[in-house]
């Protein structure tokens, strides 16, 4: 559901114990072994990871008698074997249940480290401050709320657990949300809904001083609790409210006062005021730049990338 440049690196894998694993190749990655390790102490904080990190797991086929080569022979076993399907990528970011009530909920694991939290970019602490109670019942604040957040490990949980590499991190826990292209628009209104809300809700950011930094069309998203995706009884957007947020706040900054900032990363390097021309011509992203002004930008071309392309093509058939 997310991704943040605020993570931790994986811990490293030996390709020899991966071999000799009756999971090969479908073990648990070294990310997966991440939360793996977190399994117990999630699940002390009230939260369920999937089965396939319990910590001693064994795969269903496994536990049916197939081996993974004949599992994998078969066309359907992604389907067939929800825990034998690896999560790729870094996975900093991993679906989860809320033990005491059964709701999906998505976790996010942050560092703490002073180079990443820096005050230009304290993503936690950002976090705490639009979920606090206050700008949480704003209906203009349209970043994903932080419900649950704590410290992984205090040293004698580490020794306990024998967990490795988690000093000096967060979780965050927020409701699980849905990508907002899940749903195609099917009416005008409804594209004019969504554009109404990631406008007021980026209006609302700027509005406390805090820049996004990272708008793309990934850090976009659907409140995964409207009727739209109930599995009884599904609704069209235009038929129940749809609510549209904001996530990923890894880049973000709140300002004390207004500034000029340096392009640091991002997937749009594209904003036209940040580039200088190098004593050999080439264009390098160096100059300062209005980082309000880079999120209209941004979030602009993301509406004209997807928009764009859909007027064009109606427009053809007129």
């Amino acid at each position: 559901m997310f991704a943040s440049s605020s993570t931790l690196p994986p811990l490293p894998s030996s390709e020899t114990e991966e071999e000799n694993d009756p999971h090969y190749p479908l073990g648990l990655t070294p990310a997966e072994r991440q939360w793996s390790d977190l399994y117990p102490y999630v699940a002390r904080r009230g939260y369920h990871l999937r089965s396939r990190y319990r910590p001693g797991w064994i795969g269903s086929w496994i536990q049916e008698g197939l081996s993974t080569s004949e599992l994998m022979l078969r066309p359907t076993w992604r389907y067939e074997y929800e825990d034998a399907v690896p999560s790729p990528g870094r996975l900093t970011v991993i679906d989860a249940t809320r033990i005491n009530d059964g709701s999906p909920v998505a976790l996010k694991l942050i560092s703490m480290s002073a180079q990443i939290n820096t005050p230009d970019s304290n993503e936690i602490e950002i976090l705490q401050y639009l979920s606090s109670s206050a700008l949480a019942q704003d209906s203009r604040n349209h970043c994903v709320q932080m419900i649950d957040g704590f410290e992984v490990f205090t040293p004698a949980e580490m020794k306990e657990l024998n967990a490795q590499g988690f000093s000096n991190a967060f979780i965050a826990v927020f409701p699980f949300a849905r990508k907002w292209t899940d749903i195609p628009f099917r009416l005008v209104w409804e594209g004019l809904d969504f554009v109404r809300q990631v406008l007021e809700g980026l209006a609302f950011l700027h509005e406390h001083n805090i820049a996004h930094r990272d708008i793309r069309s990934e850090n976009l998203m659907m409140d995964a609790a409207s009727q739209c995706f109930s599995a009884t009884y599904p609704c069209d957007r235009i038929d129940t409210p749809v609510r549209y947020l904001f996530i990923d706040l890894g880049s973000s900054t709140r300002f004390d006062e207004h500034r000029l900032v340096e392009f640091r990363h991002g997937w749009h390097k594209e904003i036209p005021e940040i580039y200088d021309i190098d004593s050999e011509g080439n264009r390098v992203p160096t100059r300062l730049y209005d980082p309000f002004k880079g999120d209209v930008f941004v979030l602009g071309m993301v509406l004209d990338v997807y928009f764009g392309k859909v007027v064009l093509l109606s427009s053809s058939f007129c």
